[in-house]
């Protein structure tokens, strides 16, 4: 005897069960791309900003230690957008994003003492989103070199 469940085919039920099941799974997937997609933006952003500090840093270290004695006696924090105006640094920020270093003598420079120079430089970025990021480096300058470096990120 046939079964007259196999002859009709799925339930109006079952339709319901499987649509509903295809639908959460469809809603996951979107979900995770949206996310992962958006870690992306964000892994990239804050790549350009070490490309930016780092850039930022490399151009103050070619300059002579007088150059960064002059920046320190600025009003702080110096907004490194314009007191960098090489040709190279104009040219590498974009519009969302700020530089600005504050400047600390560590040592004055004396006869028998080097002199030293500290720097923290920060960048904010702004999403798209709206969502403000910022990253800071902190750096010596003295009278023989770039002595030291390290990254602080806040707001990721």
């Amino acid at each position: 005897m046939n079964c007259p469940r196999a002859e009709t085919g799925m339930s109006l039920v079952e339709v319901l069960i499987a649509s509903t099941l295809l639908g959460f799974v469809m809603m996951t997937t979107l979900t995770t791309v949206s996310y992962s997609l958006s870690t992306l933006r964000m892994a990239r952003n804050t790549t350009r900003l070490h490309e930016y500090m780092n850039s930022y840093v490399e151009e103050l270290r070619v300059h002579p230690y007088a150059d960064i004695q002059a920046l320190a006696a600025l009003p702080q924090p110096v907004n490194m957008a314009t007191a960098i105006t090489t040709e190279s640094m104009s040219a590498v920020l974009p519009a969302n994003v700020t530089a600005s270093g504050n400047f600390s003598t560590v040592n004055v420079s004396t006869p028998t003492e080097m002199g030293m120079i500290a720097l923290e430089l920060t960048m904010t970025w702004t999403e798209s989103s709206g969502l403000v990021r910022t990253k800071k480096i902190y750096t010596t300058f003295s009278q023989n070199g770039l002595s030291d470096q390290y990254y602080v990120g806040t707001g990721f």
